[in-house]
C-alpha cells in the first residue's frame, strides 16, 4: 500500500544513507509494514535532497536507539495526494521528516490532516507567509526589515509564541519551551544567513547561524507532540547548503533520540510550585520535572492543561511580573 505514495531510493543513494545506520526503502522494493520505526524520512524526487542525504552519510550515528527509515520520494508533489500518507504515519505514531517541500505544501498537508482544527503550528523563516496560505502559524526568526509593519503589528496582537530574529536572540531561554509544544513545524532555510547557506535564494546577510538552526532543530526534536516537520525553501544545490541542512537534520534526530517522557500528564516525578502574584491578586501553578529539570505552567490552575515554560518565566512570576507569553496563553488571544 505504501508504494502507492512513495518511490524508493536508488541503490547508490540508499547505500550512502545506510552508512549512518538509517534503514532504507530501495527502488522496486515492496514495503508494507513500518511498525518498528519511530521516524521516516521523505523528500521530493530532486537532486537537492539527495545532496543532503549524501552529506548526512558522512556524519556519525549517535542515535542507534532510534529506529529510522528513509522511505525515499513522494510519487506526486500534489499535497492533497499525500495527506492520507501523513495521516497513516501519524496514526501509527511515526514521525515524518520531509525534505525539500515548500510552505504551500506544508500548509495544505496540515490543513488536510487537522481538518482545520486549531493546532500549534510554527514556521521558522526570515519573513511572514500567513497572508498567502491561510494556515494559522506562529513565526520564529523573521527579520523586521523584510516584513510589512502592519503584519508585524498583527503578529504582535494575535500571536502567542512568535519571535523575531532579534527577540529570539534577546530571549534565548524562552526558545526551548516555545518549540517543546510544537505539533507541526516548517523550517525555511531563508531564516539562516546567506554565508552559511550560499545556495539559498531568499536568505540575507543577517539571519540565524547554522549552529543556531541546529539548536532550534534539537529543541524541536525533543517535542512530545510533534507530528510533522518539513525543511524547505528556495535554494540551489550547493555543498555548503547541503551540509548545513544535513547538520540540522542530524541534530533534530539527536534531539528526538534524547526525548524525555517528562510531561506532567505522563510523569509523576515532579515538584509543584504555587506562586501568589500579589499585584494580580492571583495564584499560579508551576511544575518542574525532577529528572529533566524542565518546567510547565498550569493554565487557569487546571492541572490537566499545561504549557511548557522556562525557569526564567517562573522567576519573573515570583517577582510579580507575569510574562507576556503566559498572559497571552491565559487570555487565549
Amino acid at each position: 500500500m505504501l508504494n502507492n505514495w512513495i518511490k524508493g531510493l536508488n541503490p547508490e543513494i540508499a547505500g550512502k544513507v545506510k552508512r549512518i545506520n538509517i534503514d532504507t526503502n530501495e527502488e522496486g522494493a515492496h514495503l508494507e509494514m513500518l511498525d518498528e520505526y519511530k521516524i521516516v524520512i521523505l523528500s521530493s524526487e530532486e537532486n537537492r535532497p539527495n545532496g543532503i542525504r549524501e552529506s548526512l552519510s558522512h556524519f556519525e550515528s549517535h542515535f542507534n536507539n532510534l529506529p529510522i527509515i528513509d522511505l525515499g520520494y513522494f510519487r506526486k508533489d500534489d499535497p492533497t495526494f499525500n495527506i492520507q500518507l501523513i495521516e497513516e504515519l501519524n496514526s501509527s505514531k511515526i514521525l515524518p521528516v520531509v525534505l525539500d517541500k515548500d510552505f504551500r505544501w506544508f500548509s495544505e498537508i496540515v490543513k488536510g490532516v487537522t481538518k482545520l482544527k486549531r493546532t500549534y503550528n510554527m514556521c521558522i523563516s526570515n519573513t511572514l507567509q500567513f497572508s498567502e496560505y491561510g494556515l494559522p502559524c506562529d513565526y520564529m526568526g523573521f527579520q523586521r526589515h523584510l516584513v510589512q509593519l502592519d503584519h508585524i503589528n498583527r503578529i504582535g496582537d494575535h500571536s502567542i509564541n512568535s519571535m523575531s530574529l532579534g527577540k529570539l536572540r534577546a530571549e534565548v531561554n524562552e526558545v526551548e519551551p516555545v518549540l517543546r509544544d510544537v505539533v507541526y513545524l516548517y523550517f525555511d532555510i531563508s531564516a539562516i544567513r546567506q554565508g552559511d547557506v550560499p545556495g539559498s535564494l531568499s536568505s540575507m546577510p543577517s539571519g540565524l547561524t547554522c549552529e543556531e538552526a541546529c539548536q532550534l532543530m534539537k529543541y524541536t526534536g525533543k517535542s512530545n507532540d510533534l507530528k510533522l516537520i518539513v525543511i524547505g525553501g528556495d535554494y540551489k544545490e550547493d555543498p555548503a547548503t547541503n551540509n548545513c541542512i544535513a547538520e540540522m537534520l542530524w541534530y533534530f534526530l539527536e534531539g528526538h533520540s534524547q526525548k524525555a517522557e517528562d510531561h506532567p500528564k505522563i510523569s509523576h516525578e515532579f515538584s509543584e510550585y504555587i506562586v501568589d502574584a500579589q499585584e494580580l491578586d492571583e495564584s499560579f501553578i508551576f511544575i518542574k520535572n525532577k529528572a529533566s529539570g524542565r518546567w510547565w505552567f498550569a493554565l487557569n490552575n487546571d492541572e490537566n492543561e499545561f504549557i511548557s515554560c522556562s525557569y526564567n518565566e517562573y522567576q519573573k512570576t515570583i517577582s510579580d511580573e507575569l510574562p507576556h507569553r503566559l498572559l497571552k496563553h491565559l487570555t487565549k488571544i
